[in-house]
């Protein structure tokens, strides 16, 4: 089986290097080419520092968090189930996307179709609902099961998006309308997400904070002087187009 692709990107801060393993794929996964980069230092962060590798993960289907999930908690791997996913799901939360993560505009859909390879979406898309003026469609056909499955496993699940405050309401129905039943969601109105969750969400109660986004710059949020540490973050890239 292909290794998840690992990328690299760094930031200076007072954390110990953390090197995160690579997570098998499923047989269904485009193994894709790393990609160095860097997150933008606060300006308070001071260069005399130790430069620290942060590693994201690029995922191009939702399946794969749980098993990514399972591989970061492997050490307790010899507890009976029901204690394992106390501790590896019930002590982490989730901060997912929302647009091109859970479901995509259509419209803005078809527009990126246009600049794809041949003109088709090699995507198998899920459900299309019509909620008030546009039309929305699942990313995939198993995106809201799998969101399900995480929360049966007792998971917290917190949807963040950098819409404005007043679309609060309007996203919450969007995803109540294809099935997560009371969706906590976090609008951070252009704030770096990263900062805006670690201000709602300061402590992790010794669990992780898994974060899936399809766009890296809000992913690189997420590790700051006003974020969390790298050690307390695993980022992982949706891509939303594989093609």
């Amino acid at each position: 089986m292909a290794s998840t692709p690992i990328v690299t990107m760094s930031t200076e801060t007072n954390v110990s290097p953390v090197v995160s393993p690579a997570v098998p794929l499923s047989t269904e996964t485009k193994v894709l080419p790393s990609i160095e980069t860097k997150i933008p230092s606060s300006t308070e962060t001071k260069s005399s520092n130790p430069i620290v590798s942060v590693a994201f993960e690029k995922i191009t289907s939702i399946k794969e968090i749980a098993p990514i999930i399972e591989e970061r908690f492997k050490h307790l791997s010899f507890l009976p189930r029901d204690q394992f996913n106390l501790i590896a799901y019930g002590g982490s939360v989730l901060a997912c996307d929302v647009d091109d993560m859970v479901f995509m505009n259509e419209a803005t859909r078809q527009f990126c179709i246009t600049g794809l390879l041949d003109g088709v979406d090699c995507k198998v898309r899920g459900l299309s609902k019509k909620i008030g003026d546009d039309t929305y469609t699942l990313c995939e056909v198993d995106t809201i099961t799998e969101i399900c499955n995480l929360e049966k496993k007792g998971m917290k699940i917190i949807f963040v998006t950098r819409r404005g405050k007043a679309s609060e309401e309007a996203t919450y129905q969007q995803l109540q309308a294809f099935g997560i039943r009371a969706p906590q969601v976090w609008c951070t109105a252009g704030i770096p997400k990263g900062t805006f969750v670690k201000e709602k969400l300061p402590g992790l109660d010794g669990g992780l904070l898994f974060v899936v986004d399809d766009e890296e710059s809000n992913l690189q949020t997420y590790v700051s002087d006003t974020a969390y540490r790298s050690d307390r973050v695993v980022l992982l890239q949706y891509m939303t187009y594989t093609n």
